[in-house]
């Protein structure tokens, strides 16, 4: 109750969202939006039919590590060679994927009866949250790492405590830069 996990109703305890989302056992049984639609698309059209699909669920952190797996499995690794080694080298930055699950997962909003979904194609990976952009942030804000808001601020203290946020508003900007 302390960290807003847990509320009172009418003499019961009940776990609140961000409860079940991050530490609820089968929290899609309450909340069956709350997943990630992940699809491996051949092609550049996402329209196509998928030649891999998989729902994700379970706790936020299960999907993130989950979603992580399917995009390994997923995206192209290109070995370079350097010197007598063969260094293999994702096509995209892990840290960038990783920085944009995550705000999938912790900025989206939860009132809307939506999946993210993940779409692997062969130019290009999408992640659509749900929800629009809160209040008067907008796009070019984000980018340039002027915009700080936290749509679900109980489920990002967990993700901060967890390692996995910084803190600093720049998550989007560094993706853009790597």
């Amino acid at each position: 109750m302390n960290w807003g996990l847990v509320k009172k109703y009418e003499d019961r305890r009940c776990p609140t969202i961000a409860g079940l989302l991050l530490f609820g056992q089968q929290p899609q049984n309450f909340l069956p939006y709350a997943y990630i639609s992940a699809a491996r698309i051949p092609g550049e059209d996402a329209a196509a039919a998928p030649s891999d699909a998989k729902r994700i669920e379970g706790t936020l952190f299960d999907m993130l590590e989950d979603a992580a797996r399917f995009l390994r499995l997923h995206l192209r690794t290109p070995h370079h060679i350097r010197g007598f080694e063969a260094e293999p080298r994702p096509e995209l930055p892990e840290e960038a994927l990783r920085e944009v699950v995550v705000n999938a997962l912790v900025h989206r909003d939860y009132t809307m009866q939506a999946p993210i979904r993940i779409f692997i194609l062969d130019d290009r990976v999408e992640i659509r949250s749900p929800g629009s952009l809160p209040n008067t942030v907008t796009v070019e804000m984000i980018k340039a790492g002027l915009a700080h808001v936290l749509r679900n601020p109980l489920i990002y203290s967990f993700f901060r405590r967890a390692g996995l946020v910084t803190d600093t508003g720049n998550g989007v900007r560094r993706t853009i830069l790597l």
